[in-house]
């Protein structure tokens, strides 16, 4: 078993450099993990800002707008107040809104005249937005208790008392609990097919390229190994090689997701839809290994061969979202169906779950895996024939 030997040996040496993807895309899913951990009911918090409030009228309903924007954000006194100085604290974000209440502003408001409070406020964010409704709805209320009959001063009280008084929102989810543990392990599946396509190329290719070199091709021939004898071997060490790795990923999922979750029916689903495209990717890397490619352009078709895939067959891109002339040519791409498995078992797609067309996927999948190792049979047997 020398050439098995010498193949793993060989390996080693590509190790740092498929770690770089493996650190990279667990660092990815850390990251959706914890920001799901964050989300849910605390999506809906309301947010307070730092703005700035210029007050040109100094009138009751204009300290009745300062208090009530003092209790929902922070005010923010500015040394300077002209247009330029509002314009700068904006663009450095030291504000993010500013208000002008101009002299008169109450006495317009109690008769419906045309004065108006103007705004400045950041073009990048929607929190200018929520302020403008946040006065409105304040301005509202109080000109709705002033036709009443009320004073201004009663007026803004009972406004102010009846936003403390509003009911509480409190969101409420009919979710299993494990559903957003799920969903990222789902997505974990999804990135690890481009994650496959990248590793495999990038450390495998080399090392077959390495055995199929003229000097050593020869050295190898003139040994006691046969021709099958070494061909079965690396055979068995690219199997070995692509098995490791995908156990691997398999182990690390079970770490990140608890057992409970990976090997649930549809966990189990995708663990089987992963190891056929692993095998998948293990073709395409014999297949690339017959032209003896150079580093500098494997690292090129790697990445055409993993972006390409990741955009066109719905792993960057949400399938539902690439336009049918997308999917046309997706649908000649092994990917596009292994992300229509992971579509179908979420329900993401809306496509109906069924185990026919569960293993109807698969089919597709290993006429894929069976048509690309034989263009890799043929390829191979050409090299020997231009090498005699």
């Amino acid at each position: 078993m020398q050439v098995f030997k010498a193949f793993f040996k060989i390996a080693k040496k590509h190790i740092p450099q498929a770690a770089i993807y493996v650190v990279v895309f667990l660092v990815i899913i850390f990251m959706m993990s914890f920001s799901s951990n964050n989300s849910g009911s605390s999506q809906f918090k309301t947010d307070s800002i730092d703005i700035t409030i210029i007050d040109h009228d100094n009138s009751t309903l204009s300290k009745g707008i300062y208090d009530y924007l003092d209790k929902h954000h922070n005010i923010v006194k500015l040394k300077k107040t002209d247009a330029e100085s509002l314009t700068d604290n904006l663009f450095y974000q030291r504000i993010s809104y500013a208000l002008t209440i101009p002299k008169g502003f109450e006495e317009s408001f109690k008769t419906n005249g045309t004065l108006k409070m103007t705004h400045n406020m950041r073009e990048d964010s929607a929190s200018g937005f929520f302020v403008n409704r946040q006065l409105d709805s304040f301005l509202n209320s109080i000109s709705s208790y002033i036709t009443g009959g009320y004073s201004i001063d009663n007026a803004i009280n009972e406004t102010i008392k009846n936003i403390d008084n509003s009911p509480k929102v409190k969101s409420i989810t009919f979710e299993e609990k494990s559903s957003s543990s799920n969903d990222i392990m789902f997505t974990y599946f999804q990135y690890m097919s481009y994650i496959f396509l990248m590793i495999f190329t990038i450390s495998l290719v080399p090392i077959l390229v390495t055995f199929h070199q003229e000097d050593l091709s020869a050295r190898i021939s003139c040994s006691a190994t046969s021709a099958r004898s070494r061909n079965v071997q690396l055979g068995i060490a690219c199997v070995c090689y692509s098995l490791i790795t995908w156990v691997l990923f398999v182990l690390l999922a079970a770490i990140v997701f608890k057992p409970a979750n990976l090997f649930s029916d549809h966990g189990l689903l995708c663990i089987l839809n992963s190891f056929v495209f692993a095998l998948i990717c293990t073709a395409i890397t014999l297949l690339l290994s017959t032209f003896n490619i150079k580093d500098n352009a494997l690292n090129l078709i790697a990445n055409i061969i993993g972006l390409g895939m990741s955009f066109i067959c719905g792993i960057f891109v949400p399938q539902w979202f690439l336009a049918p002339e997308v999917l046309r040519i997706g649908k000649f791409l092994p990917a596009y169906w292994y992300i229509k498995i992971l579509n179908m078992i979420t329900g993401w797609s809306g496509e109906k779950y069924s185990m026919t067309n569960y293993w109807k996927y698969i089919g597709i999948e290993l006429i894929f895996l069976a048509a690309i190792f034989s263009v890799y049979l043929v390829c191979n047997k050409q090299r020997k024939k231009n090498h005699l």
